[in-house]
């Protein structure tokens, strides 16, 4: 059984209240885009640009933005200069809550036919303006291999100290996948999305050559989560908020936390969410699921199970309590790393259902100091 290997890249944390009025730059990143007007170019040029990963290895999906509406289309191959590959994708209109109404088009195309472990050049666009061109690796399936994974929350637009690292690292080949575990940019719906629109420019050196898979926060809460429903493209069809992939000899779970601290958005996804939880744990924990993929790895943003109460919720410890069996490993974000809403208040232990406790130390301040890399665990040996 091969060796799993989860890399936790416990660094810079974002400051976690920004109010943003009319501000055009913010640490160097432009914040929102201005209208082009009847620059026909300028309307359509693609921009923050990112993958995600269905479970597949023959498959990559891409995600970019433009200010209009225009056609999608990813071309891909094995030189940067010569795609031999074209998919048609889809397009969906995304409209900010804020009083402006400001309206962007989201783009969705897969690469699919992909060789495993290989390395693929890609560019997006509608044809004929295109974005630059992108490199990714493919991934592998089956369980007899290693991803190195970088997993993290709580990463804002400013004082995104995990950024040089987490850049050097993803051009030096160093990771398979980032896994960030809620809380973006503080926050997507500020300045009407234009805070969203800079922070996902700034992940583009990482989103757009490794998988960037994601997980609902409490600063994505706004209109019932819209920022984060809209921007990611997770597998499934829950928009991002419950899905699962597996990846070497892991089966990941996410889900959301946050259903239980926003109850103005109704009870409906609760239940639906329960149901779900139960049903794919079950289907996970079947023999022949196990011995392909041994691991089962839930990921949500906040903690069920820390040394203090004061970002907990009962209810959330009520529901989920039955549906974990012995079979599960609990990973919440606390599990993972130095995650801030505990650190502020006391070090972080977890509860791994008779696996073993990892403590990942404490911290006097939130989001404003890094953390030491660290890699945490072997998962199969």
């Amino acid at each position: 059984m091969s060796s799993f290997h989860c890399w936790l890249l416990l660094l810079g944390i974002g400051l976690h209240h920004l109010l943003f009025t009319s501000a055009v730059i913010v640490n160097n990143h432009k914040v929102g885009w201005s209208r082009p007007g009847d620059n026909y170019n300028e309307a359509i040029q693609p921009e923050q640009v990112h993958l995600s990963w269905d479970g597949d290895a023959s498959h990559m999906t891409v995600t970019w933005n433009t200010p209009d509406r225009c056609d999608s289309v990813v071309q891909y191959g094995l030189q940067p200069d010569n795609f031999t590959e074209k998919q048609q994708g889809g397009v969906s209109k995304f409209m900010d809550t804020g009083d402006g109404h400001r309206t962007q088009y989201v783009h969705r195309a897969v690469m699919l036919n992909l060789q495993q472990r290989t390395a693929y050049y890609y560019r997006v666009g509608n044809g004929e303006v295109w974005s630059k061109v992108f490199n990714f690796t493919s991934l592998k399936d089956g369980s007899d291999w290693s991803p190195k994974l970088a997993i993290f929350g709580d990463m804002g637009l400013v004082n995104a100290r995990s950024m040089k690292r987490l850049t050097k690292d993803v051009r030096l080949g160093r990771l398979d996948m980032i896994i960030h575990v809620g809380d973006f940019a503080y926050d997507m719906n500020e300045d009407e999305g234009r805070v969203g629109d800079a922070f996902m420019r700034m992940i583009e050196p990482l989103a757009a050559h490794v998988p960037y898979q994601t997980a609902v926060g409490n600063h994505e809460y706004w209109a019932n989560f819209t920022q984060y429903k809209n921007r990611f493209s997770m597998p499934g069809s829950e928009n991002g908020l419950m899905y699962r992939f597996a990846v070497g000899p892991a089966n990941f779970v996410v889900f959301s936390t946050e259903f239980y601290f926003w109850l103005q958005f109704g009870f409906l996804q609760i239940r639906r969410q329960y149901s779900w939880l139960r049903k794919e744990l079950a289907s996970l924990n079947e023999l022949q699921t196990r011995e392909k993929a041994p691991w089962i790895i839930t990921l949500g943003h906040r903690p069920m199970y820390s040394t203090t109460t004061a970002m907990t919720a009962q209810s959330m410890k009520v529901s989920f309590g039955p549906v974990f069996p012995s079979y599960t490993r609990i990973l919440w974000r606390s599990c993972f790393m130095a995650q801030a809403w505990i650190c502020a208040y006391g070090p972080t232990s977890t509860v791994t259902n008779g696996y073993g406790q990892f403590t990942t130390g404490k911290s006097s301040t939130a989001r404003t100091w890094p953390t030491p890399t660290r890699t945490l665990m072997r998962l199969c040996t």
